[in-house]
């Protein structure tokens, strides 16, 4: 990693979705695991649970299928955060605009903390956090240091998807660009390109639930360093960054 100075925050900010994800094993039964932690958590979101769609697929799919075991099943909401439960993961993420990383991690760690009162995390597995970035009408490839190239020549394309995964300092980026991509807000479809970043560690034991304070930090400045790499200096100042 570099030692390069980072903005604290950029003025046009691109966030549309923002997710911390923590996967475990639990001791408790499968259908137990929703009951305990919403008990624990029911007095800080007013909305009732959320059946999520993936109940309606059978448990011994859900259980047994390697892209349903970390799927979340139910949802809570208040004015600006997602809570989301599943039998093996929990998920925290932003409602509408992103209120910033102080404000984000503040509200997460009192949730962790609460989580790991509750004793029912048996091994902790996987902490990802995960940012997509939304460029409204821009090609991003005219605006980034990444490129694809074809006999030795960059390539041109309306549609370019590039995918790959970065290591860095006990981490593991998953990069994801492409210049076609839609937004859909207030029902209303905007074209652009999205830049997304999963950040995120990999431990099959109680070393992340012990020390997830430490390793959110962490993660944040490698995923901060990635975005922060791509842009070329023009499109950067345009993002109007405060230091």
């Amino acid at each position: 990693m570099t030692t390069k100075k980072l903005p604290k925050k950029i003025k046009n900010c691109p966030i549309v979705e923002a997710i911390v994800e923590l996967r475990f094993e639990s001791l408790l039964p499968r259908d137990a695991v929703f009951g305990v932690i919403y008990d624990k958590f029911k007095t800080d979101f007013s909305s009732e649970p959320k059946s999520l769609p993936i109940l309606q697929i059978p448990e011994t799919m859900r259980s047994q299928d390697p892209n349903l075991i970390f799927k979340p099943h139910y949802q809570l909401i208040d004015e600006r955060f997602i809570f989301q439960i599943g039998p093996k993961v929990v998920s925290f993420s932003i409602k509408d605009d992103y209120v910033g990383w102080s404000a984000f991690s503040s509200r997460i760690k009192i949730y962790f903390d609460k989580i790991k009162e509750l004793k029912i995390v048996n091994k902790s597995q996987r902490l990802g956090l995960r940012y997509i970035n939304f460029f409204n009408n821009i090609n991003i490839f005219d605006k980034i240091k990444l490129e694809m190239v074809l006999d030795k020549k960059p390539l041109a394309s309306k549609n370019l998807y590039i995918k790959t995964t970065i290591e860095s300092n006990g981490f593991l980026n998953t990069l994801q660009v492409s210049n076609d991509a839609m937004l859909q807000r207030s029902n209303i479809p905007t074209k652009g390109s999205i830049i997304d970043i999963d950040t995120y560690c990999e431990k099959d034991g109680k070393e992340i639930i012990e020390n997830i304070d430490d390793l959110l930090e962490k993660g944040h400045i490698e995923e901060k360093f990635l975005f922060y790499d791509l842009p070329t200096p023009e499109f950067l100042k345009e993002l109007d960054p405060i230091y």
